[in-house]
């Protein structure tokens, strides 16, 4: 049996589209499962739109993803000479024809194209559906699905998996391949991604390039294991895959036909479970936080971000009302006397404790020796120490803040209530 070989030949020409990124997968995990070879190949023959840092981004979210192709990148640009001879040879042979510059393909009367779509299953079209299409343009360029088709013979590409909005393409390329004695490949056409209103996934509807779910903090794990599951599914309730878990699982007969739904609940659910796996000394290092910050938001953020941010929001103390510190069943006065207990109290610790719940045994002391309750201490020392209405407890942040920084804090909330 031949060795199995996809490709994934982006055009250059923008950001690496998180749908493109799913094509990517496909294609890398089809191989991978069956032993073959995965390429990269750019289609950069639209000179005026392809761009280096396209490319770049594009090598990037690759390598981030952990997708790593076989062999040297090739350029489509670079085999353009090869396309035109082609075309050229085409024409010689009465299968195609020059008009008004350009160079067009004469579809063959009464041909029926019938192919096994690995997806989809039998795909049936009759050459009277088609009229003869362009080939090379008036300016010498090759359209990209003559390019495409041409590329994926030389490359010795068995199998071709693509959005299904390229099936209309495919027996344009049949013809092709067939007219030069080409072997054709394998098709697959993969379902479309969709928004949850069932809208096609695109940047007016929200963020769609991989990049942008880097920044915002997304794990390539997380990344990888939800655009497997949008249109694949492994045959049972399971829901975490790490790449290697996708190689071994991934078959093409489990790619549905029917769309997929982008969710983005179901992403944050996925990367919040890869963050929680992590060790708190690898999120700080990756979020750039302290490992304390990270123990006490880790179950309460979803990505790196969040992990930031909410890490920032007790690290930058934010100016606050007053009202904020008193308790709504309790009053100034009483919040004042658990505040003050509080700052006598912890200024005498020599060694600031280590553990949260020495703070926890201090702030209860403070309430029974002072006849006070849980809203005078708890919630004037938490508030204090966070700007915040809502927050971590106060002990978690006494523990995380260091012994000068949470007494500073604490008498800037005794200053706002005098």
């Amino acid at each position: 049996m031949a060795k199995i070989i996809t490709r994934f030949p982006p055009s250059p020409t923008g950001k690496f589209h998180i749908g493109s990124a799913r094509t990517a997968l496909f294609n890398y995990l089809f191989a991978k499962h069956n032993k073959g070879d995965f390429l990269l190949r750019f289609e950069d023959t639209d000179q005026e739109r392809s761009t280096k840092e396209s490319e770049e981004d594009i090598k990037n979210g690759m390598e981030w993803l952990g997708l790593k192709w076989d062999g040297p990148i090739s350029h489509q640009l670079n085999n353009m000479e090869k396309h035109l001879s082609l075309a050229l040879k085409l024409v010689n042979e009465g299968l195609a024809y020059e008009k008004e510059g350009a160079i067009w393909f004469k579809v063959p009367q009464n041909q029926r194209i019938e192919f096994t779509d690995l997806i989809r299953g039998k795909v049936v079209f009759e050459s009277k559906e088609f009229s003869d299409f362009v080939i090379v343009r008036s300016n010498k360029i090759p359209i990209y699905y003559f390019s495409n088709a041409i590329d994926d013979a030389e490359d010795k590409i068995t199998h071709v998996l693509r959005g299904e909005e390229h099936l209309s393409n495919t027996p344009k390329q049949i013809f092709i391949l067939e007219a030069l004695g080409y072997k054709k490949p394998e098709y697959g056409h993969m379902p479309l991604i969709l928004n949850e209103d069932r809208t096609k996934l695109s940047k007016r509807s929200g963020s769609v390039s991989l990049a942008d779910y880097k920044e915002k903090g997304y794990l390539p794990e997380a990344i990888i294991n939800f655009l497997a599951l949008l249109g694949w599914n492994p045959g049972n309730e399971r829901e975490f895959f790490t790449l290697e878990d996708l190689i071994k699982e991934f078959k093409i007969e489990r790619v549905q036909k029917s769309p997929a739904i982008f969710n983005i609940e179901k992403l944050n659910f996925i990367n919040a479970h890869y963050l929680r796996g992590k060790t708190d000394k690898e999120l700080s290092k990756e979020a750039n936080v302290s490992e304390k910050m990270v123990e006490i938001f880790k179950e309460r953020a979803k990505t790196l971000k969040e992990l930031q941010e909410l890490s920032q929001g007790i690290i930058e103390l934010k100016d606050y009302d007053f009202r904020l510190l008193i308790f709504k069943k309790s009053d100034k006065k009483k919040t004042k006397i658990g505040l003050e207990k509080t700052l006598e109290i912890l200024e005498k610790q020599k060694d600031w404790p280590k553990a949260e719940t020495e703070f926890e045994q201090i702030l209860k002391n403070i309430m029974e020796e002072n006849g006070l309750s849980f809203g005078d201490v708890f919630w004037p020392v938490r508030v204090a120490l966070s700007g915040l209405e809502k927050s971590p407890s106060p002990t978690e942040l006494l523990w995380a803040l260091s012994k000068e920084e949470s007494l500073e804090r604490l008498k800037e909330a005794l200053k706002k209530l005098s």
